[in-house]
């Protein structure tokens, strides 16, 4: 059998595990809810997944999405390698995307219509702004259509705080019981 030679702008199938790429940009597009059972491998050059998710309606209130190395999950989850961009456009609902700076891919994150929210975990030592794009190392998240986006140091111990000053969380700090910034040396506590 031959290896199809011609462009194709869409091509629909079923009873497939894998997909693997060729040494020419390759964008993998999956729509409403279309999952893959094996792995998407974008072998060489400059690849692309792209979940569009906006025609989905979720049974609750939203989905949650978890951006890890090689894999996005919600229901279903798409497992990859030698891709180095992610384009995800998630449903109605109020969403929420749990990704991290560590992920080897550029990520295009849009939350769609809704209250979402967006985590974004990152090295200890890095200062970032919650606004578009987040950037360090050579990573670059950038993303709309989210009400909250939290930044948290990998590893610290401390959930994503609500960072409307942009400065990084300290690992484990305690918490601020009037809110969810950490608590800073000689600050008053909260009254009440």
């Amino acid at each position: 059998m031959r290896p199809i030679a011609a462009p194709f702008a869409d091509i629909t199938f079923t009873g497939i595990e894998n997909l693997t790429g060729q040494d020419q940009i390759d964008t993998f597009q999956f729509l409403n809810q279309a999952s893959l059972s094996g792995t998407v491998d974008g072998a060489g050059s400059t690849d692309v997944i792209f979940i569009d998710d906006t025609g989905f309606v979720p049974a609750g209130s939203g989905s949650t999405y978890n951006i890890t190395a090689g894999l996005i999950s919600r229901n279903p989850q798409y497992s990859f390698q030698n891709v180095e961009t992610i384009t995800l456009n998630t449903g109605t609902g109020d969403n929420v995307i749990n990704t991290s700076l560590g992920s080897a891919c550029t990520q295009n994150l849009n939350g769609g219509t809704g209250n979402n929210t967006l985590n974004v975990s990152h090295p200890a030592g890095v200062t970032l702004s919650n606004t578009s794009p987040i950037s360090a190392g050579g990573r670059t998240i950038n993303f709309t259509n989210f009400a909250a986006v939290n930044l948290a140091v990998q590893g610290g111990g401390d959930r994503p705080p609500n960072n409307p000053g942009g400065e990084a969380p300290r690992p484990n700090a305690p918490e601020n019981p009037a809110g969810n910034r950490p608590n800073v040396p000689n600050n008053p506590p909260p009254p009440g």
